[in-house]
């Protein structure tokens, strides 16, 4: 029998040993293969992400409701794999906030299924353990940096996002980015039903985007009239 308790204490070592992986080691090297080794972690974080639907093929679990990339954690994997091997510009300072904010929340509630093995636990911890720190890495070792007062678009965006995936749910009966129906877990922020929890939420997000721009203020990026035209 599965033991999911056991499994769960895999989340924060795994954490830990890629952070020091991310601050400690992989800085003294980087330097000297800095786009070999961004392609090479783009191609890991999509290699683990695919490692998920083979598990959950060969398991007889994957399905349209429950294993398209439309939670904010896949998509940020993917719009990871986009910037590292193809130079996206445009889908970093999305990851940038979805990765850290999202991913977080899934380490310290991860939404496992009581028959989840070993395997499907070291995945789901890895890969949100990867869209934390490898946009800070970015940031603070390899000098990205974020549009300046990007947090009122971040937060339009993903409720742009949430609004159609809104549908999407209704069409597949999912409940992705957990818009239709409060997530499975529990989460002091998750209060009330639908639509009520969706407003904490709401508020939560704005709050942590806004003390995320703050505590990266030194690492945002003003973008000039030229740029934008």
């Amino acid at each position: 029998m599965n033991d999911l308790a056991t499994y769960l204490d895999l989340g924060w070592p795994i954490f830990g040993v890629l952070t020091l992986l991310f601050w400690v080691v992989i800085p003294q090297w980087v330097k000297y293969n800095t786009r070999f080794f961004e392609q090479l972690l783009g191609w890991v974080i999509a290699i683990n992400y695919l490692a998920y639907h083979v598990m959950a093929f060969w398991s007889g679990e994957w399905s349209i409701a429950q294993s398209l990339p439309f939670h904010m954690c896949n998509m940020t994997q993917i719009l990871l794999f986009l910037h590292l091997v193809f130079r996206a510009q445009w889908a970093f300072p999305i990851t940038a906030f979805w990765g850290p904010l999202g991913g977080i929340q899934a380490l310290i509630t991860p939404g496992l299924d009581i028959s989840s093995s070993w395997y499907q636990c070291t995945q789901f911890f890895v890969s949100h353990s990867m869209v934390v720190l490898v946009p800070l890495f970015l940031i603070l070792f390899s000098g990205r940096k974020i549009p300046k007062n990007f947090t009122w678009k971040i937060f339009g965006l993903t409720n742009a996002v949430a609004f159609v995936l809104y549908f999407v749910n209704l069409l597949t009966g999912g409940n992705y980015m957990y818009v239709n129906q409060p997530p499975p877990v529990n989460h002091p922020l998750v209060q009330g039903i639908w639509p009520y929890y969706l407003l904490v939420f709401e508020i939560a997000f704005l709050l942590l985007a806004a003390g995320y721009s703050w505590l990266l203020r030194k690492h945002t990026l003003e973008i000039s009239s030229e740029e934008k035209s």
